[in-house]
């Protein structure tokens, strides 16, 4: 139903990267990535459908000592990331600020370092999101992953081991029945209060929903992606 596409074009450089989601018209999610991309200069965008309301902007002309993010919402989604200006490689702050409606906050460990990351997202009863980074981050290889609870049903999975030379990213999202009904005016019943259990990180492989699966293959340089709809 949803018709979840991942496409990341092969053999990526540090100097050039190209990654785009497309959704069908129920999950409307878009991800671009500017091409000619630098080790000092990324733009990423996630434009959403009125529907999934949810907008990510970077600044562009990105450095490795300075960057500068943001998530604004639609009305519908009411969900704000704020990136403290003026980052350099061994200092970052993030903060993701949730209307009453979204409840959800990102919190970043202070003093980071350009070998050190350790992010977290934690989810309010209503959101049930959790992102979740591993700790001792390097330059050349970074490990991300959004969990989604019943509720939520997101997933974001980065392909483990990453290096300047080698990104995958994958966003996978389930019906949109099983999305947060707060965010479609639906009513929700008992809230998720709990965080997912840990998760093993360096070998990922989602499944989404019987209807609406996704399967991110998580190799340095993609292959195939399947999107099976029911």
């Amino acid at each position: 139903m949803t018709s979840l596409v991942l496409t990341d074009s092969s053999q990526l450089t540090s100097d050039s990267q190209h990654l785009g989601i497309y959704s069908s018209p129920v999950a409307s999610l878009v991800l671009t990535d500017s091409s000619q991309l630098t080790s000092d200069s990324q733009h990423l965008g996630i434009y959403s459908s009125p529907v999934a309301s949810l907008v990510l902007t970077d600044s562009s002309q990105l450095t490795s000592d300075s960057q500068h993010l943001g998530i604004y919402s639609s009305p519908v989604a009411s969900l704000v990331l704020t990136d403290s200006s003026q980052l350099t490689s061994d200092s970052q702050h993030l903060g993701i600020y949730s209307s009453p409606v979204a409840s959800l906050v990102l919190t970043d460990s202070s003093q980071l370092t350009s070998d050190s990351q350790h992010l977290g997202i934690y989810s309010s009863p209503v959101a049930s999101l959790v992102l979740t980074d591993s700790s001792q981050l390097t330059s050349d290889s970074q490990h991300l992953g959004i969990y989604s609870s019943p509720v939520a049903s997101l997933v974001l999975t980065d392909s483990s081991q990453l290096t300047s030379d080698s990104q995958h990213l994958g966003i996978g999202k389930v019906e949109l029945e099983e999305v947060n009904p707060h965010l479609r005016g639906g009513r929700v019943g008992k809230p998720f209060r709990k965080k997912p259990p840990p998760v093993h990180l360096t070998e990922i492989r989602t499944s989404i929903s019987p209807s609406s699966a996704v399967e991110l293959n998580t190799t340095s340089a993609l292959a195939n992606y399947a999107t099976k709809v029911g």
